[in-house]
């Protein structure tokens, strides 16, 4: 099996990651390769809400120490990883099915 090939962009807020991406992912397509494209945005909205604390109205999720959290520090806000997220079990346990799509014609880009 070839291995995969992913691509992260980090960057602050508005600094044109998703349009970057876009470009990139446009270009691929047009040389005949396919790039699956996903944003940070995606993926934290499909977590259950028991898991994970984004400082939404939603409050924080009964898990979510286990989960996924934010957390301010002095150099800032950081997202936090538990034990259950760190792990591999649910809820981040379901994205580890995608996997098998980096290592074939799929390849994932995370915005």
């Amino acid at each position: 099996m070839e291995p995969g090939r992913l691509v992260v962009l980090n960057g602050t807020s508005s600094s044109g990651k998703t349009t970057l991406a876009t470009a990139f992912r446009d270009e691929q397509a047009r040389r005949g390769e396919f790039w699956l494209l996903i944003g940070i945005d995606d993926a934290l909205s499909k977590l259950p809400y028991q898991w994970v604390d984004m400082g939404l109205p939603t409050g924080v999720g009964e898990r979510a120490s286990d989960g996924l959290w934010f957390e301010d520090t002095p150099d800032g806000r950081r997202l936090r990883v538990g034990i259950v997220a760190r792990e591999g079990r649910q809820p981040v346990g379901v994205l580890r099915h995608h996997q098998p799509l980096a290592h074939r014609e799929v390849r994932p880009l995370a915005d």
